[in-house]
């Protein structure tokens, strides 16, 4: 399969950290999970070396292909499903999540397994999301667990905003999180609080903290509803720009140009008109791009849905001319009915990536 290209800019992503860190004037945990939105996690680390006070990610495997090249703190933002698993995030060296009595054990028993190493905590508390962490009397429970466990330090406290769009209900998870917070000293002093991702860290000062944890920002995008928040206008029409910028943009060569006369084009029933020209494009959805033929593939129309690593496209076109397949996520997720996330790993992960 001929694989699409990646280029990434590397010094996009530090100046899009310095953006965050400057706006925020806070800790920076860079999140770099799924390798880095498909941007490769160990390149954006070096990259952040200078710029970010920690990383995060989702999983010990992702904190393993950090570990040889960053000395920084790693935060493994899931929490353990195992006693296993707490113990290779203890004796690795990298911070676990507690999000409850489970975990606060598993942390435990993971600090009595490596004598040597002391197993350092973030509580993740429950505000209203319902993925990870526990509420109040269950939170309660989890720091007296941990409190009088040996060799185990709690550092920090974090929490994840469900969204930003309703401010009142975004208000209410922000004052939930202070009420966990206050839980959470009367048992460990001084702890690094975090709530925000992107999406926090173009509200208001209220929502900063200690830290704040970016991910999507970092590489050249903000959540729905984020940039009339952050925008910088320029221009006598005061039109709105991001203040971040894009990092990552893909191309495919095409493979093929020919004109129609005959039978469908492409798997399917989709004829062309006689004499019609089109062309083939090395790039489908073994390459991350949806199977459908409104998928948001920049530089062309589809015709019909793409093959696995193939996509037929209106129009003539050079053989072996570079087309661009992925220029802004955030379009193609819009065309495609998904999120700039979804978009970004799915091509990045599946990309031969070039650094620029």
């Amino acid at each position: 399969m001929q694989k699409v290209v990646a280029e990434i800019s590397l010094r996009t992503i530090e100046e899009n950290a310095r953006f965050w860190k400057e706006r925020t004037k806070n800790l920076l945990y860079a999140v770099v999970k799924d390798d880095a939105y498909g941007h490769g996690a160990a390149e954006t680390a070096c990259a952040l070396d200078r710029v970010a006070d920690a990383f995060a990610v989702a999983n010990i495997d992702e904190a393993v292909a950090l570990l040889s090249v960053t000395d920084k703190d790693i935060l493994v933002l899931t929490p353990p499903a195992t006693e296993e698993e707490a113990i290779e995030i203890v004796s690795r060296g990298c911070i676990l999540t507690a999000d409850g009595a489970f975990s606060a054990c598993a942390a435990t028993r993971a600090a009595e397994y490596a004598p040597d190493k002391t197993a350092r905590v973030h509580l993740k508390a429950n505000t209203g999301m319902n993925r990870y962490g526990s509420s109040y009397a269950a939170f309660r429970r989890t720091c007296e667990i941990l409190k009088t466990a040996k060799n185990v330090r709690v550092e920090g406290i974090f929490s994840h905003l469900a969204g930003i769009m309703n401010r009142e209900n975004a208000a209410a998870q922000r004052d939930r999180f202070t009420e966990h917070c206050a839980i959470a000293e009367e048992y460990f002093p001084r702890l690094i609080r975090h709530l925000s991702a992107t999406a926090g860290a173009c509200l208001d000062e209220s929502f900063y903290f200690d830290a704040v944890r970016i991910g999507l920002g970092l590489y050249g995008y903000l959540p729905d509803g984020c940039l009339p928040l952050v925008a910088v206008k320029r221009g006598k029409e005061g039109k709105a720009f991001s203040p971040v910028k894009i990092a990552m943009k893909a191309y495919a060569r095409v493979v093929k140009s020919g004109v129609y006369r005959f039978g469908t084009l492409g798997y399917g029933d989709t004829a062309g008109v006689s004499g019609e020209k089109f062309h083939v494009t090395g790039a489908g959805y073994g390459g991350g791009f949806f199977r459908r033929e409104k998928n948001g593939m920049a530089g062309g129309v589809n015709i019909g849905a793409p093959c696995m690593d193939a996509t037929l496209r209106s129009g003539g076109a050079v053989r072996g001319k570079r087309e661009a397949v992925l220029l802004n996520a955030a379009a193609t997720a819009a065309e495609a009915g998904t999120i700039p996330y979804e978009v970004l790993c799915a091509v990045g992960k599946n990309a031969e990536r070039i650094y620029v």
